[in-house]
């Protein structure tokens, strides 16, 4: 399927939680065939070494890493911290240079452990930060997560966007789009509108697409119902993509409150409205919304 590539790709592979270990085995096997060059851990590694000043070293040299993540927490670091999660902080430090990239798999449904709670506290808060140079993955298939970082990686070309000027941009994921139908119906009668069918496990670079669209758009509404755990990251990194609190495009995050476990899922950012209202509310809160962008213009 993959076969030798040119230009081969430097990947760090972060230290993982045991039950995760055959995970990671088999991972290091399809990106070995896909042709990259695997820094950390070694190709047939079973047991993860401490983390040692060499390895830091080898970690300098990637080009990107990935951080497959379990239910357990893992083996602690000198400072308290898991092996994974004290990797993960050196990745995103790292993210100061735009070429490189993070790679987090979280498989969840394919792990037959319970969710340890510092563990959960970790796994939130790579959620909580997902950036520009980011991809966050939960895909059952490691051929596939392997297939969509060769994508990203592999993709040194800039795409053209066909870019609409329109008034509202509504964006959601493909799960909810019978719901999405309905409200950009409604609300396709006071204002021009442009839709974005986000697919499952595309190999999209959706932020790029969404961050040119958004330019030529009054008001980008960000919609989900049963949907929250792709809605939130995605605002997070579409947010930084545009410039973060410095960029002046409004963003409406919306959930849908009669899916009861969307209650939490608000955001407070900079230029980032977050509501989560009865489904039938939520076309009459995005025209009071766009009154108000239109009023104060």
């Amino acid at each position: 399927m993959f076969g030798k590539q040119e230009n081969d790709i430097n990947v760090f592979v972060s230290d993982v939680s045991e039950e995760v270990q055959p995970m990671r085995k088999m991972l290091n096997k399809i990106l070995v065939r896909a042709g990259v060059n695997l820094l950390y851990p070694n190709v047939a590694g079973i047991d993860m070494p401490k983390l040692k000043p060499e390895v830091l070293g080898n970690f300098n040299f990637a080009d990107c890493s990935i951080h497959l993540l379990g239910h357990s927490y893992g083996n602690g670091s000198a400072n308290g911290k898991s092996l994974s999660e004290e990797q993960f902080d050196i990745a995103k430090a790292k993210l100061k240079n735009n070429d490189f990239k993070i790679f987090v798999w979280y498989p969840e449904n394919a792990i037959n452990k319970t969710l340890d709670e510092n563990q959960e506290i970790f796994i939130n808060k790579v959620r909580n930060n997902i950036s520009g140079n980011m991809v966050f993955s939960d895909n059952l298939s490691p051929i596939i997560f392997v297939e969509d970082v060769l994508s990203v990686m592999k993709n040194r070309e800039q795409k053209t966007y066909e870019i609409n000027a329109t008034e509202i941009y509504f964006i959601y994921n493909q799960i909810d789009q019978e719901e999405a139908d309905d409200i950009t119906d409604l609300l396709s009668s006071i204002a021009d509108i442009e839709k974005l069918n986000v697919v499952q496990n595309s190999d999209e670079d959706y932020s790029e697409l969404v961050a040119a669209q958004m330019k030529e758009s009054k008001l980008t509404v960000v919609y989900f119902k049963k949907t929250a755990d792709w809605a939130v990251p995605f605002v997070q990194q579409i947010w930084k993509k545009i410039g973060g609190a410095s960029s002046g495009n409004q963003i409406l995050m919306i959930g849908d409150a009669n899916t009861p476990e969307n209650a939490e899922k608000t955001l407070s950012l900079p230029n980032v409205e977050s509501r989560i209202i009865s489904g039938e509310l939520i076309p009459l809160e995005i025209k009071v919304l766009f009154d108000r962008i239109n009023n104060d213009e």
